[in-house]
């Protein structure tokens, strides 16, 4: 395992890819082989980003997946039918299904930035990669703070709060350490979102000096051990 690329940095991805009209369309990528669809086509742009996010995550984790299923949705109707038991948080702009799946609402979709969808992308596939290292049963047993922390140091798919702005939010809303109880969160807002990703990344790095994850994957192995 390496440690984290450089997060005040914005991600230079290359867009050259062959033009693929098709509504799916599967590589292989290391020992991974991909399957991507959209429903409107245009894969070709797309391409660079699902592989930039799948080596960015491939240094963090033992294991990489033999097989990634990304579907893009195009409205909010795609995404109530394919982000199955994550439908109803429309203001989410993916998810990881519990089988791997990675499901994102396109850039158009979602009303962001390219870039921001990269984002998103390299986020949902650390969840993914987590599923495959550690399984359900890990991201079940798992205390959230961890998980979605992780995931936010590999790529924070949100605006994230500053440590001061995070300090003085905890103060108004009067939240202590049951922030980092085993599965506390408040996801019923996109504001809500913001503060604990932004508390949940900033633990994580502070366990994570000079982007070293290993000891803190160390730990989570053993603590899954016996879960």
């Amino acid at each position: 395992m390496s440690g984290l690329y450089d997060l005040g940095s914005t991600p230079q991805v290359s867009r050259t890819a062959p033009d693929i009209t098709a509504l799916e369309h599967s590589w292989l990528n290391g020992n991974t082989t991909i399957l991507l669809k959209n429903s409107q086509g245009g894969l070709s742009r797309f391409i660079p980003t699902v592989n930039y996010a799948l080596d960015i995550n491939r240094g963090l984790f033992d294991e990489a997946p033999s097989f990634v299923s990304v579907v893009l949705c195009n409205s909010q109707e795609e995404w109530r039918k394919h982000a199955k038991g994550y439908e109803n948080i429309e203001f989410a702009w993916g998810v990881a299904l519990d089988d791997g799946t990675l499901v994102v609402k396109t850039a158009e979709c979602a009303g962001i930035e390219f870039i921001r969808f990269e984002r998103v992308i390299t986020h949902e596939m650390n969840h993914g990669f987590w599923l495959i290292n550690f399984g359900s049963k890990g991201a079940g047993w798992c205390p959230i703070w961890i998980v979605e922390g992780l995931a936010n140091l590999a790529a924070p798919a949100r605006d994230l709060k500053s440590q001061q702005e995070i300090v003085s939010l905890m103060k108004a809303k009067r939240v202590g350490s049951e922030a980092l109880e085993f599965q506390y969160r408040d996801m019923s807002n996109a504001e809500e979102l913001i503060f604990y990703y932004s508390l949940w990344r900033s633990v994580v790095n502070e366990l994570c000096p000079n982007g070293d994850i290993v000891p803190l994957m160390r730990c989570v192995r053993e603590f899954l051990k016996d879960a």
